[in-house]
């Protein structure tokens, strides 16, 4: 029935329902409706509410409830309501205004003692219109049942093991005696589910026939034996054949009727059940179960007969649209609809992203930024960059003298004065470094470059040369350090401690003890062996004379 139930939410075009049930097994079936939906993309659409505990129903948890059916746009109510709660749940919609003109209600249950029901108001029977017993099955079961006590029947039910096996609907003490069928007085047993109860029982007594048959004792017929037996048996029943499949599902034959009472009435005649003249029949499912191709007009909850509901009774939620086909259509990624049956979603703009319910565009937190349109998420900014307000479209590199070592910062860490940074859009405390003009020696200290040298923004003491080798090696601009002065000397062992040289040509700067071609010492004062002091201030080779 509950596939009948989604059938007839596409039929009608009915974007959305709310579906509202009590907490049994029968009820929480129900959600087969919404796990349809899931498989069409629309599971959004389904609102479901169970009904906790027992009669009476809790009067805030009913408050509650009422207050989410009135908050969604969804005019359709499908319930699935177990037989001893069906009068305080038709009661309770009406007690807060959940009936017509606003909303369509289908329901598995009638109730002959509710002030609810309308012509408006349908419900579904697994027998419903189709209840003919031409091969007089009723009378014949009815014969069977004649020479049994209610004993008899517990004796079997307890021998067999049905009760132990959910999909045979037995509801001890609801078996009519058999003076009640001869007087035509069946109306619990043949309305809605107890007809389907019925052609299940049936179904069961015929499996064990056919298990004996095959030779099994009566001590070995029950429970999962049982259960496989019936799920591979199709048996002839009231209007049409019953049958179980590996999930326990039942065939079941629907029919939709809008009544003002419902119940059965016997033709002594036929020996078949008919509905009262009272109630109309306004749908009849196929006998496999599925939805007809055409129906009647049926009489809407606004007063009007027509084939489709009213437009008011099948609108779009907020996050969705009306696509080219009518039916609700999820917004795409970054786009949103505020209201009912939007026509298009709106795209999100920069520095914006769409919720997750796509109802609504959200600024992006100070840290993230949006740098397209159309967007259902924020990106961090990355580490170098910040962003210190919501709704921002792209990072600000941290300026000269910050750092950022984080993704998603609102700020920069500044460096601690004197420190600096070389450029912008610094990642870590490494980048911070002394000014040009100063050095550091390991700390946060700056000290002010010697007389006589030379040093770069970031010049540290450690990345000083300390061998001819290392001098050799050495990059000033990769790894500064405070370096020596054209016209100055400085030794490996005091690279701090500067010598003046005679002539600047003399001393070349850089690293420690750099001298012009061919000279070396202190200052750069003397010239190699067998080199001498010229006119120029360069030293020159010796000739064999001088040598000799």
């Amino acid at each position: 029935a509950y596939d009948f139930m989604w059938q007839y939410m596409q039929f009608f075009k009915f974007r959305s329902a709310t579906l509202l049930y009590t907490n049994d097994g029968f009820g929480v079936s129900l959600n087969d409706i919404k796990d349809y939906a899931l498989q069409e993309g629309r599971g959004s659409a389904m609102l479901a509410l169970a009904l906790l505990g027992v009669v009476p129903f809790d009067d805030l948890m009913l408050a509650t409830i009422a207050g989410q059916i009135k908050a969604s746009p969804t005019r359709l109510i499908i319930m699935g309501i177990r037989s001893d709660a069906t009068d305080a749940v038709h009661n309770f919609l009406l007690d807060y205004n959940l009936t017509r003109p606003k909303y369509q209600i289908l329901t598995s249950a009638g109730s002959r003692n509710s002030r609810v029901f309308s012509k408006a108001f349908i419900g579904w029977h697994s027998a419903g219109a189709y209840m003919d017993d031409s091969d007089g099955l009723i009378t014949r079961w009815y014969q069977m049942r004649a020479l049994m006590n209610q004993d008899d029947i517990n004796h079997a039910l307890d021998e067999y093991g049905i009760n132990d096996w959910s999909p045979i609907p037995y509801l001890p003490g609801k078996l009519p005696s058999n003076e009640d069928f001869v007087n035509g007085e069946l109306t619990e047993f043949v309305s809605s589910f107890s007809l389907f109860a019925f052609n299940a029982l049936n179904t069961a007594f015929v499996a064990m026939n056919e298990l004996l048959h095959e030779g099994y004792d009566n001590d070995e017929i029950r429970g999962p034996l049982l259960k496989e037996k019936i799920a591979g048996l199709e048996t002839r029943g009231v209007g049409k054949n019953t049958s179980f499949d590996s999930n326990q599902d039942a065939s079941a034959r629907v029919s939709l009727v809008q009544y003002t009472d419902v119940y059965m009435q016997y033709d002594r005649a036929t020996a078949a059940m008919a509905l009262l003249p009272q109630t109309d029949i306004v749908i009849v499912g196929n006998a496999d179960g599925s939805f007809p191709d055409t129906v009647i007009p049926i009489l809407w909850p606004d007063g009007t007969y027509a084939t489709q509901p009213p437009r008011e009774y099948n609108q779009c939620f907020p996050g969705m649209y009306i696509d080219e086909d009518g039916s609700c259509a999820e917004c795409p990624d970054g786009s949103v609809s505020s209201d009912f049956d939007t026509p298009e979603c709106s795209t999100c703009e920069l520095g914006t992203y769409s919720n997750d319910e796509r109802t609504m565009c959200l600024s992006c937190s100070a840290g993230y930024i949006a740098a397209e349109r159309g967007l259902s998420q924020c990106t961090k900014c990355p580490a170098g960059q910040y962003m210190d307000v919501d709704g921002g479209s792209s990072c600000i590199l941290c300026p000269r003298g910050t750092y950022g070592s984080t993704a998603a910062a609102t700020a920069c860490t500044a460096c601690v004065d004197p420190l600096s940074t070389a450029q912008v859009g610094s990642t870590s405390h490494a980048s911070c470094i002394c000014p040009e003009g100063t050095y550091s020696d390991g700390g946060d200290t700056c000290i002010s470059c010697p007389t006589g040298m030379v040093c770069t923004a970031g010049s540290s003491l450690a990345n000083i040369p300390r061998s001819a080798a290392e001098a050799a090696a050495a990059d000033v601009e990769s790894r500064p350090f405070p370096a020596v002065g054209s016209g100055y000397y400085t030794t490996f062992q005091e690279p701090l401690s500067v010598y003046e040289c005679v002539e600047e040509a003399w001393c070349p700067g850089g690293p420690p003890e750099a001298c012009s071609a061919n000279s070396l010492g202190i200052a750069c004062g003397k010239c190699i062996e067998g080199y001498f002091r010229d006119v120029e201030g360069g030293c020159s080779e010796c000739s064999s004379v001088m040598r000799t």
